[in-house]
């Protein structure tokens, strides 16, 4: 598959996704747990976890009466995790899936990342 825009070569999408990144860093202050993040990410980009209670199709459209998260899945995460915690956990959901249907608008092959490129 080839991407439909060059993220990394466009200076509009660069200067996007380093911001992305930077709100990105914001979880580390949040008080929630590195591991719980890094499988948050893992997760909410894999394809063979899409049942997961706490991931949204990539590619539906967010509407006014969607009904999101059930009360149960979020007493569950209540009980594991403070205020500051989810916070984190709703925020860093909240940029995967920004990162997510960027590359799926763009059919961005998997693999185009390189380490540390974006600072």
């Amino acid at each position: 598959m080839e991407s439909r825009l060059n993220l990394y070569g466009n200076p509009v999408a660069a200067k996007f996704i380093k911001a992305l990144n930077s709100v990105g860093a914001v979880m580390a202050g949040s008080g929630l747990p590195a591991a719980t993040q890094e499988l948050v990410k893992i997760r909410r980009s894999s394809p063979r976890q899409r049942k997961l209670r706490w991931r949204s199709p990539s590619n539906a459209p967010v509407s006014p009466t969607a009904a999101g998260l059930t009360d149960d899945a979020w007493a569950n995460a209540a009980k594991h995790y403070d205020d500051e915690q989810l916070a984190g956990l709703v925020s860093l959901v909240a940029l995967i899936n920004t990162y997510n249907r960027m590359n799926v608008i763009t059919r961005q092959p998997a693999g185009d990342y390189t380490p540390g490129q974006w600072g």
